[in-house]
């Protein structure tokens, strides 16, 4: 039996209290376990030789990754392990077992062999978070070093087409920084020890300064007021004579004067000073942003095509489903940070467009539209893209502006001369402006009049073919109008051979699917008899190719039945009647009876019959037209 002393205080104090006074003193003199800011470990320095940029060799880029993990590594060594939290255990490869507080054996011999993987469920939720700008509450730590560490971690990760731990690395990037851009999140950085720039801080001060200075004369302009106001009263009821007021006056407009000039130079210190803060922190910010919006779409294409490969009835369908939800909520955010940014008015502009929401993707293209830039790269699409969204819009006036802009600007004038056509279509069909419509139609011409594809490229012969047809036939009808008749049957010349070289690729591809055909059965009969697995092999893909010839017979049908092939021969028709060619007049009717509708091949028969008689008996009759 433990027999005590007879002051137990002094005894408890020397059993328990002391060696826990010794146990601290010994840890707080020991360096390695001092824990230390951010700023003490990494240095300015660190930062600059971490920092990414699109130059970076593969070499370099793992040299920098090394370098950031070493010092992410070398701070958050520091703390105890029942101080850091689940999630940086996780990726110290590290997790303790709840029973025996140590290292679980099974994370210990697992730690790093593999990967993060992150599906579309787990990013998605990131654009929750990302909603709203982080509030304080919502930070693990405002530091700026850790927010810059992680950050280039995932720009280099991004780099390297590591999709999950470049989106890691922006998660974690984000739990380190506020994100918010008033007033008093600038003010908290005066007092920082983190690694921020000397003359961002000067700028935070001098504009303090400002607002402080009015602040103060605000005060004492109310604590004057309200010291006469209290004198006053006092005197008042104490009878006593009062403070001459007139005095009182002029002092307190002097001071108005001075608040007057304060005010002025706090407000020319908002304007100046302080948005070039905002812009400077913008910028960055919003890059940050962007880059994690690219890596989330990344990472929910995987997901949709993975989903569409190992699921047969997947709950994405990659095929139906065009907007990209967190994608599109960073990029928003990305905007609010950084306005100005004109990647991402175009990126939301794309993404507008794609779910539909016309009037929203017109205002973000008109925006991009609007900044002057030097990185306006991606001008050409946008203009393409709201000339298409302004012509579906009936709207064909812009719609003929934006088509104008995207041809004057510079570029490869191969890729420009479907346009040509598309806008001399635009404007005989929807404005009727045939004299300018003619020039980019030549144009058109000109651009395609050498342009050759492979044979067996039935469907962008059959195009061009077909736009240069249709581009002959309204030049045609603009010297019609002119009563230029010779510049009219050259140009109804021209459409009717390109009309023709379109029927004799049809009539190519007709007899290649026959042969095909008679291949195929010959096979067929061949599979019935034999038993040769090669045949059968052969028979199969037999059947694909046959399969695919399908189609494009189905692609090259849907050209044809939009030919302008009828209205052509009937004006063709017409000028031949005109000069008296009877018989050629006849030769357009009876074409039109083969390919026409029952109405156009009863009004051809009513013509021809009408030919007849003129030929008969020499009375001219009036045609009868469409």
């Amino acid at each position: 039996m433990i027999h005590l002393p007879k002051n137990k205080k002094i005894y408890l104090s020397i059993v328990y209290v002391l060696p826990l006074f010794l146990a601290t003193y010994l840890y707080s003199q020991d360096e390695k376990f001092t824990i230390k800011e951010p700023y003490q470990i990494v240095s300015k320095s660190d930062l600059k030789e971490i920092e990414f940029r699109e130059e970076d060799s593969p070499e370099k880029l793992e040299e920098k990754i090394s370098k950031i993990i070493l010092l992410i590594d070398s701070y958050y060594s520091q703390f105890p392990d029942d101080r850091r939290t689940d999630s940086e255990r996780k990726r110290a490869g590290e997790y303790l077992d709840p029973k025996s507080g140590e290292v679980s054996r099974k994370f210990r011999e697992n730690a790093g062999r593999y990967p993060l993987q992150l599906n579309v469920n787990s990013v998605r939720l990131i654009k929750g978070q990302t909603s709203l700008l982080p509030s304080n509450s919502s930070l693990i730590e405002d530091s700026f070093t850790l927010y810059k560490l992680y950050s280039n971690l995932g720009f280099l990760y991004s780099k390297k087409n590591d999709t999950d731990k470049a989106i890691s690395s922006f998660s974690t990037a984000l739990k380190f920084h506020d994100f918010s851009q008033n007033e008093d999140t600038f003010f908290k950085e005066i007092n920082s020890k983190d690694n921020l720039e000397s003359v961002r801080i000067e700028k935070i001060k001098q504009h303090k300064e400002t607002l402080t200075s009015k602040i103060n004369q605000e005060k004492l302009i109310e604590s004057k007021i309200d010291t006469f106001h209290l004198t006053a009263a006092v005197s008042a009821r104490e009878g006593k004579p009062l403070a001459d007021e007139k005095a009182f006056r002029k002092e307190i407009e002097a001071l108005n004067l001075e608040l007057t000039s304060k005010v002025d130079a706090y407000n020319k210190s908002l304007e100046g000073l302080f948005v070039s803060l905002q812009i400077e922190k913008g910028l960055y910010d919003s890059k940050v942003i962007k880059e994690f919006a690219f890596q989330v779409k990344a990472k929910e294409l995987q997901e949709r095509t993975l989903q569409r490969i190992t699921k047969p009835y997947p709950l994405i369908d990659p095929d139906k489903e065009s907007g990209f939800i967190g994608y599109f909520q960073l990029l928003e955010f990305a905007h609010r940070l950084n306005p100005l940014d004109i990647d991402i008015l175009k990126y939301l502009g794309d993404e507008f467009k794609a779910t539909g929401k016309t009037q929203k993707a017109i205002d973000f293209y008109t925006k991009y539209m609007v900044i002057n830039s030097p990185e306006k790269k991606l001008e050409n699409e946008v203009c393409l893209s709201l000339a298409g969204l302004y012509s579906s819009g009936k709207n064909y006036i812009l719609a003929k502006e934006y088509y104008d802009r995207y041809l004057n600007l510079g570029g490869k004038e191969n890729e420009k001369k479907d346009y040509y056509f598309v806008l001399g279509d635009l404007l005989i069909k929807r404005l009727g402006n045939f004299e300018e419509a003619v020039i980019y139609l030549d144009k058109y011409i000109g651009s395609t009049s050498t342009l050759k594809f492979p044979e067996d490229d039935y469907i962008n012969n059959i195009k061009i073919l077909k736009n240069r047809m249709s581009s002959y036939f309204y030049i045609a009808k603009y010297y019609k109008s002119k009563i230029n008749r010779d510049l009219e049957d050259l140009n109804l010349q021209k459409s009717y051979e390109e009309y023709y070289k379109i029927k004799n690729l049809e009539s190519s591809f007709e007899n290649k699917m026959a042969l095909k055909k008679e291949e195929l059965v010959a096979l067929k009969k061949k599979a019935i008899i034999s038993t040769d697995p090669l045949v059968l092999e052969s028979l199969e893909e037999e059947n694909k190719k046959f399969d695919s010839l399908k189609s494009v017979k189905k692609s090259i049908k849907s050209e044809m039945d939009t030919l302008l092939s009828i209205d052509l021969l009937f004006q063709m028709a017409e000028r031949n009647e005109n000069k008296r060619d009877y018989e050629k007049t006849v030769l357009m009717y009876r074409e039109i009876q083969d390919i026409g509708t029952p109405p156009d091949r009863e009004l051809a028969l009513r013509n021809i019959r009408r030919i007849e008689l003129i030929k008969y008996d020499g009375i001219n009759r009036e045609r009868i037209s469409r």
